[in-house]
């Protein structure tokens, strides 16, 4: 295991490759899990087995203790694993597979963690004929204080975020139960980098960093799995606490709120890996916490 420059990037830059985590049996094991008919109907996002979260975090211990010793990030646990797909085909969607995502940072999962500091994207690549293409794009944290940093404060910590464009209000966020607007001075576009990664290699991107997709040109195939503080505290005041904008998110994801609040059991606030556990323990269809990641009705995250 070698890291690309060091984990304390994590805190400056927001993200850092770390190479050689997985081996070739544990890459080729996930592949034909990956590889599986998919229930839900869609083709480009599948939902990882527990089995096979377990067995990524079991290979990512050594590198989760040098997370919290080396940045103070103090994430210790995996919660929730799916599998993104490309498949070669530019700009495919009539199918279901391949697709892609603009420059934002996640919605649900903000709601529920409220700190996005202690919150990393594992991102694995199990298949990628191309170390260069199908990668994901991240904007520098350091970059991005320097040439906007109106949209630095605005995620600061922060997600449900996202990029529309390089014109007026071309950046939405949320904050403080306020859904903000905020013209950016920059393209982000240009502010944009795709980390070179290869199986068996992680990218580690803090909850706050702008992301997207890089393209959908090859047979690529990501295992991303988020983790989390279990012991920050979260409180139910902050997930009630709600613009317009998130209050439509969350009666669409009615399911998963209804579950939220269920966990909390009426307690103002609780560590956020027991109130994981009570919505995994309450949650009847057995794909708790899937929209920390996505809506499988809607748009995926990542």
């Amino acid at each position: 295991m070698k890291v690309d420059g060091t984990l304390l990037d994590l805190k400056s830059r927001g993200f850092v490759v770390v190479r050689d985590v997985f081996d070739t049996k544990l890459l080729a094991t996930i592949e034909a899990d990956a590889r599986r008919p998919n229930p839900n109907g869609r083709k480009f996002i599948q939902f990882a087995p527990d089995d096979i979260r377990v067995a990524a975090q079991e290979a990512s211990q050594t590198l989760l203790g040098q997370i919290r010793e080396q940045t103070g990030i103090g994430v210790s646990m995996f919660e929730g694993a799916l599998y993104f797909h490309a498949n070669g085909k530019k700009n495919a969607r009539a199918d279901g597979t391949g697709e892609t995502f603009d420059i934002h940072t996640d919605r649900l999962a903000y709601y529920l963690v409220q700190d996005f500091s202690q919150y990393l994207n594992f991102w694995f690549p199990i298949v990628k004929p191309d170390p260069t293409k199908s990668g994901l794009v991240v904007i520098p944290r350091d970059v991005l204080k320097e040439k906007d940093p109106s949209i630095f404060e605005a995620t600061d910590c922060r997600g449900a975020a996202e990029y529309l464009g390089f014109r007026p209000n071309g950046f939405e966020y949320e904050a403080d139960g306020a859904f903000k607007q905020l013209t950016p001075q920059v393209d982000l576009n240009d502010l944009a980098i795709v980390p070179s990664v290869s199986p068996g290699d992680v990218l580690l991107v803090r909850g706050d960093v702008l992301h997207g997709t890089q393209d959908n040109d090859t047979d690529r195939i990501a295992l991303s799995i988020r983790a989390i503080n279990p012991n920050y505290v979260v409180k139910q005041s902050v997930f009630l606490t709600m613009s317009k904008h998130k209050y439509d998110r969350l009666l669409a994801e009615a399911h998963f709120t209804a579950t939220v609040l269920d966990a909390f059991g009426g307690q103002p606030e609780v560590r956020l890996g027991e109130l994981v556990s009570r919505m995994a323990a309450r949650d009847k269809t057995g794909r708790m916490p899937l929209p920390m990641f996505c809506n499988l009705t809607g748009s995926a995250t990542t």
